[in-house]
Parts: structure tokens; sequence; C-alpha cells
């Protein structure tokens, strides 16, 4: 399956926020972000790392949310594959790719990516590589999504680094180009 990038959010890339660790007991990460057109979304890439030898994984998911307080509602759905933390890399990390059956995006409305740590754990844990410059997007913790939490009072002023994707050829891949 080939899959086009559709939007791109955070590319400074200047931050990270860590999540799982014990101290929080938050396994859950969640980033707002407002679509930029109407699409159904299969593949969401997300730039993570990992701080030392983590050996569970995480699953990612897209919510809706309110508006009021930011805070993911609604699972919209989830993605059909985890990552193995330990594959991941150290700092600064790389993108991992998350599949999804397909979810229905709606241009101007806010969503939630939201990854998910399947247990949490001190030194090993995985971070998020964000932008501090995004003013309107917004952070949030939660133990298990049942409530959520602006830890640290960063809510409001980091974008979590990620992709959307919609299967589809890309523009170029029926051009053919010979040389002679």
């Amino acid at each position: 399956m080939a899959y086009v990038e559709q939007e791109s959010f955070a590319p400074s890339d200047d931050a990270y926020a860590v999540f799982g660790v014990t101290s929080f007991r938050e396994k859950w990460i969640s980033h707002s972000f407002v679509a930029g057109s109407s699409y159904t979304l299969t593949q969401l890439a997300v730039k993570i790392y990992k701080n030392g030898s983590p050996t569970d994984s995480i699953t990612a998911a897209i919510y809706d949310g309110e508006e009021t307080f930011h805070t993911p509602v609604n699972s919209l759905g989830e993605s059909t594959n985890s990552v193995d933390l330990s594959t991941l890399s150290t700092t600064p990390g790389a993108y991992v790719n998350f599949t999804f059956a397909g979810v229905a995006l709606t241009n101007g409305t806010r969503y939630h990516v939201i990854l998910k740590r399947s247990t949490v754990g001190d030194p090993n844990y995985p971070g998020w590589r964000t932008d501090t410059s995004s003013q309107s997007q917004y952070q949030r913790y939660s133990a298990d999504g049942g409530s959520w939490a602006d830890t640290g009072g960063l809510g409001a002023t980091i974008q979590g680094t990620f992709k959307t994707y919609i299967d589809g050829a890309s523009p170029d891949s029926n051009f053919f180009f010979r040389a002679w």
C-alpha cells in the first residue's frame, strides 16, 4: 500500500515530551491538531525516541475532543499495529509508523493524536519530539484515558511532531523516465 503525506505538524522539532515515567504515572500522552482539510487518515508517522532500554510497546489512537479544556473525549480509531519501544533510536529519534483502518477527519476540526504506553518505568521511557513555538495546540497526559491533565504547565505551548497520511499512489509513482 502506498501512502501519501496529507499534513505535517511541528517541523521545527526543538524539544521533547516524555511519558510513561514512574513519577507521573501517566501512560498516555495527547497532542491536539486541527485538520487542514477533510480526508481519511490511514497512517500516522510520529517522531519518538527512547531513553534507556524500555521493553514494552506503544499504540496510537485518534480522538475527537472538546474545545474548552482541549481534552480528548471519544476514540475515533486505534492503530492496527504497536511499536516495540526497544526498537526505537535514542534522541533525536525517528519517525515510526502507525496504521489505521481509516479515520475520517473534517477540515477545521480539532483532533488528538494519542500515544498509549503499556506500562510505566524509569529510567526506561519514550519521548515524543515536539515544537515549542506552536501556541495553538495542546498537550495532555493521562494514566488510562479517564481524565487528562496539563502536566508541567506546558499544555498550550507544545505541538507533537507527526505526519498524517492517506491511501493512494504518490503523484509521481506512475511517472516513467528513461535517460537515453
